[in-house]
């Protein structure tokens, strides 16, 4: 069931989640929100992100200096293994020895001590981010610890460098892991390897945004990438695209559950790296859903239908309401063929009243016919239970009543609708 599951919201550079609170009040009284943030990457301490380009920039310049004067003739060679091995008790990582040498080995001694100079600030600048980035990881990697001690494992919602964060959390763990995960902006590698993480993650939801620049640039950081950009790369089994972000995805409509790759890109064709956040609509008509594990169309239009529902009643056009109420009785719908493939929102409700009737010892109707005209009765009552629920999303989250918001869930809607036909 959907309701009262946790969720960790991971936040990207230079923010502190602004979008945090949006998402609470879409999610709020289906389930928790959690941030898990982190100060390594607000100012001042961003600044290593941004100079990493510079410093690599500065690196290779250092070498191709360093490497003409070599060709043109050195006047100091002998300097060149004093200095470099004086260097090695300075920690320095050892890939950049080499340039640094070279760099030593300039006609001219003054230029020499720049390209040391300039060699030794871009090699800090790197070191540091990588400090950084690895605290940042480790901040994220113990607050999701405190989420997953509950038997149910939690969602994880991340947006930029918090998808670096949150997915490298569980990477260097042996214990953590969550049900599903829901990438905004991310800047992973598009060829990453999923399989590490295989019975650890139930799902990941990336939306690839087509005009996120920020995830574009990414790869000049060590061990960041373009999905959220192009998308994961990998074979069907692994990786699905799906073209329409409220659909369901087409390829796994013909697959078991358990054969269903672990990600899905879900296009957004004009969205930019934070464009998720610039609508609460989004988190309430896509993530919502798909936190419970339904597609966000379906859902939509099943929420459409009882609202439509729900009115007739309330007007008392009894012939329409009637109409639509079979509609809705004859359809399918991802939560009503979880337990047994096929049925239909009649056959499940039916189950539903037989199931509690049964556990109070109450007498279901004598006919068939009789129990037909309740299970229509608590399609009517489970749709005005869902519309009072939308109603809860439009108050302050302080003024909600919660019992009525988790009615968004369909089946509490139609649990509470059966037990309204008890009193």
């Amino acid at each position: 069931m959907g309701v009262c599951l946790r969720v960790g919201l991971v936040h990207g550079i230079l923010s502190r989640g602004g979008w945090f609170e949006d998402v609470r009040r879409s999610l709020h009284g289906n389930f928790e929100c959690v941030p898990l943030p982190y100060w390594q990457f607000l100012p001042p301490f961003v600044v290593p992100l941004f100079l990493y380009p510079v410093a690599i920039l500065a690196m290779v310049a250092t070498g191709l200096i360093a490497l003409a004067a070599v060709l043109i003739g050195s006047q100091h060679v002998e300097e060149v293994f004093f200095t470099a091995s004086s260097l090695q008790g300075i920690s320095l990582p050892g890939p950049f020895l080499p340039l640094i040498a070279l760099a030593l080995v300039a006609s001219d001694e003054t230029t020499a001590q720049d390209l040391v100079l300039v060699a030794a600030l871009a090699t800090t600048t790197m070191a540091l981010l990588h400090l950084l980035r690895r605290s940042a990881m480790k901040r994220v990697r113990r607050q999701l610890g405190r989420l997953c001690g509950d038997p149910r494992r939690p969602h994880l919602i991340a947006h930029s460098m918090g998808s670096w964060l949150g997915v490298n959390a569980l990477l260097n763990s042996d214990t953590l892991s969550v049900d599903r995960m829901i990438l905004a902006g991310c800047v992973l590698p598009r060829h990453f390897g999923w399989q590490r993480l295989k019975g650890r993650i139930g799902a990941v939801r990336n939306e690839v945004g087509r005009l996120d620049v920020v995830s574009a640039l990414a790869p000049f950081i060590p061990d960041l990438g373009r999905a959220g950009v192009d998308g994961f790369r990998g074979d069907r089994s692994e990786v699905h695209d799906v073209a329409i972000p409220l659909g369901e995805c087409s390829l796994c409509a013909a697959l078991d559950p358990g054969d269903r790759p672990l990600v899905h890109n879900v296009v957004l064709e004009r969205y930019g790296h934070s464009d998720v956040f610039l609508e609460e609509l989004h988190a309430r008509d896509l993530w919502l859903p798909v936190l419970w594990g339904f597609p966000p169309d379906s859902y939509k239009e099943f929420g459409a239908a009882c609202a439509r529902l729900n009115q007739l009643s309330n007007d008392m056009n009894w012939l329409q309401a009637e109409q639509k109420c079979k509609e809705l009785r004859d359809q399918t719908w991802p939560w009503t063929t979880g337990y047994s493939p096929g049925n239909t929102l009649g056959q499940f409700v039916e189950a539903t009243i037989r199931s509690r009737y049964a556990k109070i010892g109450r007498s279901l109707p004598d006919t068939d016919d009789e129990l037909a005209d309740l299970v229509s009765w608590v399609i009517v009552i489970a749709g005005g239970h869902l519309a009072m629920a939308t109603a809860q999303l439009e108050m302050p989250t302080y003024q909600r009543d919660v019992n009525l918001a988790r009615r968004l869930f369909p089946q509490t809607a139609i649990g509470a609708a059966v037990e309204d036909t008890t009193v």
